[in-house]
């Protein structure tokens, strides 16, 4: 069964921490967050640095943002997005995983819920420590 959905993200001037929880064909930035604001900049962690993408019309370089993957976004002013594609599903038999690096990540849920993350599952282990991002 394939549910689609839609997040609306409404995002200050500035930066941003931001996710990607639905499949939406390629999944690249051109498909995700296509028509932001011009000069728009997107950061996606690499585990070792940080490789942006401006919007010059379309996203330079156009990279992607699966579910489950998250990035930092830069605007120049306030902006809205509406994110549109179908919600990941698992089944008991194939459940969603979220493969985790040693380190430092950006990640998120690989479906739009709004919950603590010892109750969606992720794969956290004794030591690890979780951030949280609050712009302003």
């Amino acid at each position: 069964m394939n549910a689609v959905g839609y997040i609306n993200l409404d995002l200050p001037a500035g930066f941003s921490l931001i996710a990607n929880q639905l499949n939406n064909g390629d999944n690249t930035l051109n498909t995700v967050l296509k028509d932001a604001p011009f000069g728009t900049t997107l950061f996606k962690f690499t585990g070792t640095g940080y490789t942006p993408s401006t919007y010059v019309g379309e996203w330079s370089p156009n990279q992607t943002l699966k579910p489950g993957e998250g990035a930092f976004i830069q605007l120049a002013a306030a902006a809205k997005f509406t994110l549109v594609g179908e919600v990941p599903q698992g089944t008991a038999a194939a459940p969603l995983t979220l493969a985790v690096p040693a380190g430092f990540s950006i990640q998120s849920s690989q479906v739009p819920q709004s919950a603590a993350l010892d109750t969606i599952g992720f794969p956290a282990d004794f030591g690890d420590t979780g951030f949280f991002y609050r712009s302003g």
